[in-house]
């Protein structure tokens, strides 16, 4: 969803011509990227932009009042190359602009307030953005006590490192093999399914911190369950509902609840997995699998 460069279009119509050509590359330039800024050099790119007054006051002036905390849905690559953009300035305004939209984005919460944290870490000689970003620092150490993924770790042996940069992935499946497609019988696509599960070190702004995936190839049976934000799955394209919200931390509930929906088992054996090199013991996800309840099905 694209929505940023038409707003910013609309607020440059009543500038002066050079100022509108300004603008105008400036729209252009972020039409050209295809996914957010995820590291300095992605940034850099609109450091021409960052020195030109004009197109500056336009993204101070628009930015803060956009609030995508707010919506279902938001312009994510425009947004925050935009934030990118006021961090890269660092004139008044912007950082006016930047403190207004981070103090309203902690107090919703909001989800993607880890991409808030990533960006401001794009620039740590920058002293101007340093309280800003010891903010929203201190939001997320607030977060860690009460974090799925940490408490997980502890409780099932997993020793993770102190940075959240880690993940832990790991995928079970109905007959307890990783397969793709293309060795899949047309009966297999429909039926095999696979539970795909992501535990992050970094929570959301939310405080989610894990992610949940499961379906068939044909994916007419699918659910993807981020944190505890839904309940809802497609069982052969019907829509149902889960009696409890997901949890990692009670996903024997969880996996159980998946079972009786699709009236299939998986096999509590690891197919597939991924785990970072900081993290050690990693065999304490296989023990704490295999130690989950057999499924209950009815005959």
């Amino acid at each position: 969803m694209r929505e940023l460069g038409p707003i910013y279009q609309h607020q440059a119509a009543g500038l002066l011509p050079t100022e509108q050509h300004e603008a105008a590359g400036f729209i252009r330039k972020l039409d050209s990227f295809v996914h957010a800024p995820l590291n300095r050099a992605a940034a850099n790119r609109l450091l021409p932009f960052s020195q030109q007054p004009t197109v500056v006051a336009l993204v101070a002036r628009v930015l803060p009042q956009y609030q995508p905390w707010a919506r279902p849905y938001y312009d994510i690559i425009g947004y925050w190359y935009s934030v990118a953009l006021l961090s890269l300035a660092r004139s008044e305004e912007a950082l006016q602009a930047l403190d207004q939209l981070t103090t309203e984005a902690l107090a919703a919460g909001w989800t993607d307030l880890n991409l808030l944290r990533r960006n401001y870490r794009f620039f740590p000689e920058a002293a101007e953005l340093a309280p800003l970003a010891s903010a929203v620092d201190h939001y997320f150490q607030q977060l860690l006590p009460q974090t799925d993924s940490l408490i997980w770790a502890r409780q099932i042996g997993l020793q993770v490192p102190p940075a959240p940069t880690w993940q832990a992935s790991f995928e079970l499946s109905t007959d307890g093999k990783k397969r793709f497609a293309f060795e899949l019988s047309p009966a297999e696509k429909a039926q095999r399914l696979e539970l795909a599960v992501s535990v992050y070190g970094a929570a959301r702004g939310n405080g989610q911190s894990w992610d949940i995936r499961f379906g068939n190839v044909e994916n007419t049976t699918a659910g993807n369950f981020f944190g505890s934000s839904t309940t809802s799955l497609r069982v052969q394209n019907r829509l149902l509902e889960l009696p409890a919200a997901p949890s990692l931390l009670h996903f024997a509930d969880t996996l159980a609840a998946l079972e009786a929906a699709v009236g299939a088992s998986f096999v509590r054996r690891i197919s597939f997995s991924y785990f970072s090199n900081s993290i050690k013991n990693r065999g304490a996800v296989a023990s704490w699998l295999a130690a989950l309840p057999p499924a209950s099905l009815p005959s």
